[in-house]
């Protein structure tokens, strides 16, 4: 079994690479999840417009908390490593 992360590709990014990430971690096209982002975004905007003011803290987080692909990976996966016996 193929264990799938989500992780910010280093190519095909438009910003920070989490619509990207999250388009490849779901097996869809990025631009399928951008637009969704933006439309949504719009949406909020529309709708509540205080709760547009949701959407950039939102993506923010996710390129925080997303961890590239180029990095080594999260801070638990770095942890596990170091705690390996016999290294």
């Amino acid at each position: 079994m193929v264990v799938k992360k989500l992780l910010r590709p280093s190519k095909g990014r438009t910003f920070a690479g989490v619509c990207a990430g999250i388009g490849e971690y779901a097996g869809t096209d990025p631009t399928v999840i951008r637009l969704i982002y933006i439309i949504g975004s719009l949406f909020l905007l529309i709708w509540k417009p205080l709760s547009f003011l949701f959407s950039p803290p939102a993506y923010l987080v996710a390129w925080f908390v997303i961890p590239g692909e180029e990095e080594k990976g999260g801070a638990g996966e770095t942890m596990a490593e170091e705690r390996q016996p016999g290294q």
